[in-house]
Parts: structure tokens; sequence; C-alpha cells
């Protein structure tokens, strides 16, 4: 029998549909419309620089309790992390949003349905939970917080963004979603038997 996984799962980006929803709240502010496939850089200022204090008002946006507990789940998301947690592998739900931000967030998952799984704030790099827990794999869309556990984690899926594409690593695997990320688990535990 396979031995359970230990798997942190980042929120934006993988459980949560953040960036859809602040590109439309940021485009409503700016007058203008903005397509996700010109965000090439996490810092929106980058990607978008003829927009000033674009970076200010995401960051605005990121730290909005009301903004943050209306957001939708990433397709596939639910499922995915029932699928695993009913295989008995343990979830660890690793965010570097705010520690202000742990109730609404935590209340964002229940409100889903997400099953239970430990919510960990990680300000600045989740390296140091990853090490501490002995996770077997990560879950990431940030091209910076891939790359950092992917010195730590063996495996670390990375879903597919324009911002990220960029990134690569032997320990890391692109992933276009979660049915990808499920199919990919199920090949890499059905090799290891």
């Amino acid at each position: 029998m396979q031995r359970p996984l230990r798997i942190g799962l980042d929120i934006d980006g993988v459980l949560a549909d953040t960036d859809r929803p602040a590109l439309e709240a940021i485009g409503r502010h700016y007058g203008r419309q903005l397509d996700i496939d010109d965000w090439r850089s996490w810092r929106l200022s980058d990607s978008f620089p003829d927009l000033p204090g674009v970076d200010e008002y995401s960051d605005s946006l990121f730290s909005d309790e009301a903004f943050m507990s209306s957001l939708p789940y990433v397709p596939g998301a639910i499922w995915g992390t029932f699928a695993l947690a009913r295989r008995g592998h343990r979830l660890f739900y690793v965010t570097s949003r705010a520690e202000r931000l742990r109730s609404c967030t935590g209340r964002w998952l229940g409100a889903n349905s997400f099953p239970i799984g430990e919510l960990l704030i990680a300000p600045g790099s989740k390296v140091g939970i990853a090490r501490e827990l002995g996770l077997n794999l990560f879950v990431e869309d940030s091209a910076r917080n891939a790359l950092e556990l992917a010195e730590v984690c063996p495996v670390v899926y990375l879903f597919d963004y324009p911002w990220n594409r960029e990134v690569s690593h032997p320990n890391i695997t692109r992933v276009s979603g979660w049915r990808e990320f499920m199919r990919k688990v199920a090949q890499c535990l059905s090799r290891s038997r």
C-alpha cells in the first residue's frame, strides 16, 4: 500500500481563482479591459507600465476581506482536493496572504466545502513550512515560490499562467490545471508501487 503524501497547496491561483477577478477589478478601476495573457510578471506594473499605481491598487485588493471572500474557486479544485483526501493524503493549505486574512481565508475554504486541512500563513517564503512539515509535493502558481520550493520538495507542480512560463527546474512539473495535476499524481503513485 502507498504511504500517504503530505501535500502543500497554495491558495491563490491554485484553489482560489484570484487572478481573473483581480484583473477585472483593476480594469474597472482604470477604465480598460485587461487580458490575463498580458500579465507576464507577478508585479503588475512590469506588465502594465501605463497604469500608474497599479501595484498599490492590486495590493489593496489582495488585502480586502470582501474581495478575498468573494473569489470563486479554480475549476476542479474541490474535486481534486477531495480525491486526494479520500486517498488518505494529508493536505496543508499554505498561503502568502497576510496573517490578518487568516479567518477570512478559513471561512472561504469552509464556505467552498474544501476538505479539512491545516491552514498555514507563510509570510515571505513557504520553504520553511515545506521543510518543517516534510512535504512530499507542493502545488503552486508563483514562479518565485515554485523555484524556492523545488529546492526542498521532491516535486513541485506549477499551475501554468503567463507570469510563470519562464520557470524551469528538474523538480518542477508544469500542469494546465487540476485535471492534469491529478492525472500526473496518479501516474507518479502507480510507478512508485
